[in-house]
Formats: structure tokens, C-alpha cells, sequence
């Protein structure tokens, strides 16, 4: 098995997206338990056995994804530390790093502003919602039930520190369905940065380091 016991990994279920630590392991049963973070735990009222979750892990190697599409077996919120258990992916994917700037795992809440064309000719502003799941001084590869078209432009304003938000400009440079899920990931370049922003993106990403 491919997941190890301690490892960070990425799980959205629904509107809950968070990054927990792998508690436990069963090949036979096909099953991981997460630790979840105690701030989502009021959150997971919602999450019923069954329900489609993604999950992505980054391996220790520091070189390859391993993403998929899971259910829900349980949640523990009895226990300590509280549990989540997933079903082991059916299908996993490995993608080797080779982009410019090196990507850092992260799972952080992102509004996505995006512009749309009217018939009437006017422009209009649509507020959507979304996932960033990795992240560099280039770009970030976004997770979203919506749609976008290669070479549209957007904007995420994501939280980087408490009480500071970071509003980025990019564009849509490739897509893909998250396997069998309605999600999809975006990989998307940020463009014409400016200095304040460029430099709270180098901190934000050397804190991340």
C-alpha cells in the first residue's frame, strides 16, 4: 500500500475540504482511517456513510501525487484522536513533479471570481467556490465543481494568514475530471503580479517550506 501511517493527506467531502494525518491502515479491508483536525470536527455532522469524498496524498518522496476518488465508511468523532474512515482508492494516479517552480500540497479554501459575457454585451462577475491543492511561486492546481475553459481568466482570494487574504490573477491553462467524481482540477498560471503581491506570495509559500 501506497499510503503510510503519519502521512499528510488531502480529503474534501462535500463543502469540507482539510488537510488531516493518516492514523491507520488496513490493506485487507481496503480502509484508512484520518485523523481530522479538531476545527472541522462541527462540520462533519454532515458527512454520512457513503458519501463521495476526493482524497489527495503527496508521498514522502516529495516527487509524485497519489489522487483518487473515495467513500466514506465512518466517522468517529468519539474517539481520540477523531477518525475518519475512507475506502482505499480503486483507481490511483502518480504524476512525477517537472514544472519550473516546485508545487507544495496544501488544501485551502479559495472564492473564485470569474467574468462572464451577457447576451446584452455587459460583463458580469460570478462568485464560485473552490479548493486550491497545491501551490508555487507559478501557479496552483485548483479542485472545483465548476467550469472552466483553457485560457480563461479568474481570481482566487484565499486566506494566507489570520485576517490576511491574498487576491491572485491567473489563467486556466489545463483541466481534468477528478476520475468519477462532478469535480475537476484546474492547473492554473498566475499573470501579471503585482510587487505587494508577488512578495506576500514568496512569504506565504516560504512558510509553507
Amino acid at each position: 500500500m501506497i499510503f503510510k501511517e503519519g502521512s499528510d493527506i488531502f480529503v474534501r467531502v462535500g463543502d469540507i475540504s482539510f488537510k488531516g494525518k493518516i492514523y491507520s491502515k488496513n490493506e485487507q479491508a481496503k480502509r484508512i482511517d484520518i485523523e481530522v483536525p479538531l476545527q472541522w470536527l462541527y462540520s462533519f455532522t454532515a458527512v454520512d456513510k457513503g458519501k463521495e469524498c476526493s482524497i489527495m496524498y503527496k508521498s514522502d518522496t516529495g516527487k509524485k501525487y497519489v489522487t483518487g476518488v473515495s467513500n466514506v465508511i465512518e466517522k468517529m468523532l468519539n474517539s481520540s484522536p477523531p477518525l475518519l474512515g475512507l475506502h482505499i482508492p480503486e483507481k490511483i494516479e502518480e504524476r512525477k513533479e517537472l514544472r519550473k517552480y516546485k508545487r507544495i500540497g496544501v488544501s485551502i479554501f479559495t472564492g473564485i471570481t470569474h467574468r462572464e459575457e451577457l447576451v446584452d454585451g455587459h460583463l458580469v462577475e460570478k462568485q464560485l467556490n473552490g479548493t486550491v491543492v497545491d501551490i508555487s511561486l507559478g501557479g496552483c492546481l485548483v479542485l472545483t465543481d465548476n467550469h472552466f475553459e483553457n485560457g480563461e481568466f479568474l481570481v482566487l482570494n484565499f486566506g494566507i494568514r489570520e485576517n490576511e487574504d491574498l487576491k491572485i490573477r491567473c489563467q486556466v491553462r489545463n483541466s481534468r475530471p477528478f476520475y468519477e467524481s462532478r469535480l475537476s482540477l484546474y492547473g492554473v498560471e498566475f499573470v501579471n503580479l503585482e510587487e505587494d503581491v508577488k512578495s506576500k506570495l514568496e512569504s506565504f509559500i516560504a512558510s509553507l517550506a
